[in-house]
Formats: C-alpha cells, sequence, structure tokens
C-alpha cells in the first residue's frame, strides 16, 4: 500500500501547478473545518443571549448568520476543488500507471502467460488497476485532509473546551481497537476469498475463449456447475467476512462519541464552564474528528479488498519467468539469421524438453524440425525467438548471445506463423499491418497478393476493412493462414519460423498457402516445423528430433537411407505424397 501511495506522489513532478492547487485545498479546508463549527458556536451563544435576556441586535445576528454561510460555503468549495485536483492527477497518474504496468505484462514470457487462464489473468489486472485508484482516493485525497483537520481542530479545541477535547479523542482508540481486531480476524478470509473470486473469473473467461468447444460438446450446463461451484465457495467466504464486519459496524462511534459530549457538556453548561453554543459546536467538530476513524472503521473491508486485489495482480508480475531478465543492447541493423546452438537443454517444469541440443543454421539456409508428437520441436523453435531462454547451453545469433540482444531488435529480425491463428478481432489491414504498423496501402496491398489473398480481399464490401472477427472467426481455415502469411510478407525479416503453418488445412488450400510460405522464406533463414513432411522434402537440411534430442540430420535423399524414424515418418505418409 505504501509504494502505491509514493508512487502517486510521483505525479507532482510532472504536474506541480496541479499539486500546488490540491495541498493548497487541503490546507484551506482544513482550517475551514474548524472555522465553520466555531462561527456557528458564536451564532447559536447570540441566540441564546437574545433569548435569555429578551433583547438583542437583528443586525448583529443576521451578520454572524451571514458569516455562517459564507465559512460553510468556502468549506463545500474547496473541497470541491480539492476532489477536481485530485481526480486531475490521479488522471494523470493513471495514464501512466496503466501504461507502464501493461507493457511489464506485455514483457513477460511466455511461460507466465501459460501459467494462468485468460480470465484470471485479466480480472487480476482490472483489479489491480481498480484497487490503485481506490487506495489513492482513500488515503490520500480524503484521509490527508481529515488528519490534517483533526490536528488542527484537537490543537484550538484544546483553547475552547479542553475537557470536551479530551472527550472526544477518548473514543477513538476505543474504536481503533475494534476496527484493527476486526481486520486481524478477517484478512485470512479475504485474501483467499478474492482468489477464488479470480478463479471463478478465470474459469468464465476460459469458457468464453473456449465457447465453441463448450457448444460442441454441449457442456453450458457443466461450465455454469464449474463457475457455480467456484463461486459458492467464495460466497461462502464472504458469508463469514460480511458477519464479522456486521458486528463491528454495529457499535457506531459517532452515537457513542455525541452521547459523551453531551453527558459532559450538561455539567460544564450547568457549571458555566461551557456554553450551548460550544457543546453544539463540538457535536460538529466531533463529527469533522470521527469521521475518518469512523471512515477506515467502515471501509476496512473495502481498503483489506483493494490490498488483496492488488497483491494477487503483483503476484503475476513478480512471477519467476524463463527468459532471464538482461540489459541486453545488442542492435544489428544488417541481415541476420546465423543461429549456433551448442549444448542446449530446457525443461518444462521437472518435465525435460530439450537435451544438449548442438546444431547450426546457415545465414538464409532452410532447415525443417521434424519428428513425432513431444519430440521437443516448438520448445526448440520458441527458444530460437527467445520466448525462453535456455536453462544449459548458448543459442547465439550472428555471433552474439541471444541474451545480449536488445529486445525489440531481435524481434524487428523475426517473424512466426504457427498453426493457430494470432488475429485480432479488427480489421483485415489492422491484422496484416500488424507486422509493420504504418505501412502504406500500396505496401499491405502488395504483401496481399503475394500471400494469395487478393481475391478474397476484392471480395470484401469492405475491402481491407473487413472485420475478422475474434481470433479471425469470421474467416477459413486458409484465409486465416494467408492473413498471417500477408503479416509476415510485410514486416520482411531476416528469419522465419514456422510452426505446422499449413497442417490443418486441406491439401488443395495447403498448396495455394505454400505459393505465399515460398515467397515468405526466400531469401532468408527459414525454420520449418512440419507435419506434412511433403513440404520440406526440398530444405537445406532437415534435423530429426525425438524424445528431446537431435537423432538425425541431413538432407530429405540422406535421410532416407540413414534415419530410420525418418523413413517410418515417409512411410507412414500417404504413397505418392513425396516425390523427390
Amino acid at each position: 500500500m505504501q509504494k502505491i501511495i509514493r508512487e502517486f506522489f510521483s505525479v507532482f513532478k510532472t504536474h506541480p501547478w496541479w499539486a500546488v492547487l490540491f495541498v493548497l485545498m487541503i490546507l484551506i479546508s482544513s482550517v475551514f473545518h474548524f472555522v465553520d463549527p466555531f462561527v456557528f458556536k458564536l451564532l447559536v451563544d447570540s441566540f441564546v443571549a437574545v433569548v435569555s435576556q429578551g433583547q438583542g441586535d437583528a443586525h448583529a445576528l443576521l451578520w454572524l448568520a451571514f458569516m455562517w454561510f459564507l465559512a460553510n460555503s468556502a468549506l463545500q468549495i474547496t473541497m470541491q476543488v480539492r476532489d477536481f485536483a485530485f481526480y486531475t492527477l490521479m488522471n494523470y497518474h493513471w495514464l501512466r500507471v496503466v501504461a507502464d504496468t501493461f507493457t511489464r505484462m506485455l514483457r513477460k514470457d511466455i511461460g507466465v502467460f501459460n501459467s494462468y487462464k485468460t480470465g484470471y489473468i485479466l480480472e487480476a489486472y482490472s483489479n489491480g488497476m481498480e484497487s490503485r485508484w481506490s487506495i489513492n482516493y482513500k488515503f490520500v485525497n480524503y484521509l490527508s485532509s481529515s488528519f490534517l483537520s483533526f490536528f488542527i481542530i484537537v490543537t484550538v479545541g484544546f483553547f475552547v473546551s479542553w475537557q470536551l477535547t479530551l472527550t472526544m479523542l477518548c473514543i477513538i482508540p476505543f474504536q481503533l481497537v475494534i476496527s484493527y481486531a476486526g481486520y486481524r480476524y478477517t484478512k485470512p478470509f479475504a485474501d483467499k476469498n478474492h482468489r477464488l473470486w479470480s478463479r471463478a473469473f478465470g474459469i468464465a473467461g476460459d469458457s468464453l475463449q473456449n465457447v465453441h468447444a463448450v457448444k460442441s460438446y454441449a457442456a453450458e450446463k457443466h461450465e455454469v456447475k464449474r463457475l457455480r461451484g467456484a463461486m459458492a465457495k467464495a460466497i461462502d467466504l464472504q458469508f463469514i467476512i460480511n458477519r464479522a464486519w456486521m458486528y463491528i459496524h454495529s457499535i457506531d462511534i459517532r452515537t457513542i462519541s455525541l452521547f459523551a459530549i453531551f453527558g459532559v457538556g450538561a455539567f460544564l453548561v450547568v457549571g458555566g464552564k461551557a456554553t450551548i453554543g460550544t457543546v453544539l459546536m463540538f457535536r460538529i467538530l466531533t463529527r469533522y474528528i470521527l469521521d475518518p476513524v469512523k471512515f477506515l472503521a467502515q471501509n476496512m473491508n473495502a481498503i483489506q479488498k483493494d490490498i488483496s486485489r492488488h497483491e494477487i495482480f503483483e503476484e503475476i508480475l513478480h512471477r519467476e519467468q524463463h527468459v532471464l531478465d538482461s540489459a541486453g543492447s545488442h542492435s544489428h541493423k544488417g541481415v541476420a539469421g546465423h543461429y549456433v546452438l551448442d549444448g542446449v537443454s530446457f525443461s518444462h517444469g521437472k518435465r525435460k524438453t530439450l537435451k544438449n541440443i548442438s546444431m547450426e543454421i546457415g545465414l538464409g539456409e532452410k532447415v525443417a524440425l521434424v519428428g513425432p508428437s513431444g519430440a521437443g520441436k516448438s520448445t526448440l523453435a520458441l527458444l530460437l525467438a527467445r520466448f525462453y531462454d535456455p536453462d544449459k547451453g548458448s543459442i547465439m545469433l550472428d555471433g552474439v548471445e541471444l541474451w545480449d540482444w536488445d529486445y525489440d531488435a531481435l524481434r524487428s529480425h523475426l517473424a512466426m506463423v504457427w498453426q493457430e491463428n494470432m488475429l485480432f478481432h479488427e480489421s483485415l489491414k489492422f491484422n496484416i499491418e500488424y507486422g509493420k504498423r504504418h505501412s502504406s496501402d500500396r505496401d499491405v496491398m502488395r504483401a496481399v497478393r503475394e500471400a494469395q489473398l487478393g481475391s478474397f480481399v476484392k471480395g470484401q464490401p469492405k475491402g481491407l476493412g473487413t472485420l475478422v472477427g475474434e481470433r479471425g472467426i469470421r474467416l477459413s481455415g486458409g484465409e486465416k493462414q494467408r492473413v498471417m502469411i500477408a503479416r509476415a510478407l510485410l514486416k520482411n525479416p531476416d528469419i522465419v519460423i514456422l510452426d505446422e503453418a499449413t497442417s490443418a488445412l486441406d491439401s488443395m488450400t495447403e498448396r495455394e498457402v505454400q505459393e505465399g510460405i515460398e515467397k515468405l522464406i526466400s531469401g532468408k533463414t527459414a525454420v520449418i516445423i512440419a507435419h506434412r513432411l511433403s513440404t520440406i522434402m526440398h530444405c537445406d537440411r532437415i534435423f530429426v528430433m525425438d524424445n528431446g534430442r537431435i537423432v538425425a540430420r541431413g538432407t530429405h535423399t540422406q535421410l532416407l537411407k540413414t534415419s530410420p524414424l525418418y523413413k517410418e515418418m515417409v512411410t507412414l505418409q500417404s504413397h505418392g505424397m513425396l516425390h523427390d
């Protein structure tokens, strides 16, 4: 919580005039928190004097009433200006924090995202941001002003009536002890409760993301049951929390304090040590003094919720990554693509996926990775793109360790096309242009034509403005792949990694997509993972993988003679599919 508040104060440096206005309004409003009830005291005592003496000056009373009106109005205006300045500062801070945090999230390696449901991450991100706003509002805007008012009121209050001031103060420790006890009792329940709610939203997000599978297997009731089960556990804990705070909030500190003020005030008024106006003034001051304490007591549950939400999000942000943090600064602007791997090993958890991989890929060379499922082909491709860092060994690109490369510079040389489409719920142009932002329409259309997508685009009423739907749901499998190939063609990278890019397509569509792939990899270093061996038989070299190791390497013709596993894979393919 302290970290959140400290980060908010950093905005004071970037927007000093708003900060000055905010602090000034806090000071002025805090002063008027005492001036307002003090003028009210003078007004009441003047009315009492008129009643008791049977005479008085109406103009003097009217003047005091007008002064009270001005004091109260000034209090309200300064509080509104204070809130306005705070919200302005918070908006500037919010813009920076949301953007910076989103950057941190996107910079996390793929292993972190693979550890959580998408819905869980989105819920944690949303709640984490909201908790920042809520904590800053409660502590910086409201409580800072309230506590300054507290010190002013207590200091001046002692000069007006030390007895009534002490009466007010005696109630505060009682409320603080009760609130703190409630906070300590409910915190374990609250932490677990918020994790259960996040899990429930994770289930909902996962179900919506895979809604086609849900509908295909008529699993709507099953998913609702899963969601209700997670929510039921959260609600059971919420019941315990709510019951505890019901008992705590039933003890009304303001009622107790007013009873004490009137009780002590009665003796003071009868003894001639205080006026009725003084007692009524302290009735108002009691509200100003005890409101922040009552606010803390009543909002302890909400504050606790904010802290727990932020801790859940921070847990994701600080999740240990497979990609090691490094201050890589190497930026190579020329053509890149010469890989050297030496003794590379990698594990997913306890499962060792790659074992002592050593290989070299020459500049502009086309190589293929083949092997049975689970052999480690996709993992090796992800390491080449530095989605992960190896547990052992090294990967060098153009003579430089991958972790010594600048992140953006490394990515500028790479393009990847997966079997699973990676399309946004945006227009065709947005998705294609994602490979190279702010490209001209001419360049985009050239990529469209080279990806064999031209006739499709021309057939759409909105052309490149056609929405593809979430994850490209409005496109066929071949159209999705061609969009991703067009994206890579537009980027024109030095290194292309194709991971089963055509395995989900029928033979006719595959042939059309393959034409786009040939243009994409022409003159570039290419790493191709393919289930259909017909797409890789003409590669410069083929690496056969099995159980995390490279068990054979060579051309298609060589491997047919030297690798039993490769020959078996070829035999299992349909006859006539491969031709030398």
